[in-house]
């Protein structure tokens, strides 16, 4: 949050699929919402950035704006241009997430690695009371997703509920 301060709110959050950037930038998202400048945040899809662009063109006409896009990359370069220009020319903050650099202030470069996935793991599970998920598991998980976190938190999840559904049937015992 200072960085974004310090760039007078202009950033961006570039990583791959399934890295946590849209997790960061909703934290972003709550903070700035604390403050008194208004936020807009509009997410991109893949199939018609255009609705997406036409939301940030509306968040620009207000001076002071903090702009979040989620998914930035999508938009042709003519239209990011189009967006860094009006936020700079009305005092708008312009906060991004991309899979690739967009010529923004950097704020974070996101990238999961193993140990990380297993500290989120190893703390998700500090509640359990049955060891259903082991460092194998979240291993192999992660390397299999080719190390999208997204993707390999649902599958640990999934192989959690499998095991516990099991576990609780007495069906097979728990690994």
């Amino acid at each position: 949050m200072r960085q974004l301060e310090v760039e007078r709110g202009w950033g961006q959050i570039v990583g791959p699929h399934g890295s946590g950037k849209t997790t960061l930038v909703n934290q972003l998202e709550i903070q700035l919402l604390q403050r008194s400048a208004p936020v807009v945040k509009v997410v991109l899809h893949r199939q018609g950035w255009h609705r997406g662009f036409q939301q940030a063109l509306s968040a620009t006409r207000r001076s002071g704006t903090r702009l979040i896009v989620d998914g930035f990359e999508q938009l042709p370069r003519f239209a990011q241009w189009v967006l860094r220009w009006l936020c700079g020319w009305r005092g708008c903050g312009l906060l991004v997430t991309s899979h690739r650099d967009v010529q923004l202030p950097w704020l974070v470069r996101t990238k999961a690695s193993l140990a990380w996935v297993q500290q989120i793991v190893s703390r998700l599970l500090q509640s359990c009371p049955e060891n259903l998920i082991l460092e194998e598991d979240v291993r192999n998980c992660y390397y299999r997703q080719e190390g999208n976190l997204r993707e390999t938190l649902f599958a640990l999840y999934d192989l959690f509920e499998h095991r516990r559904r099991r576990a609780v049937d007495g069906t097979v015992p728990a690994p």
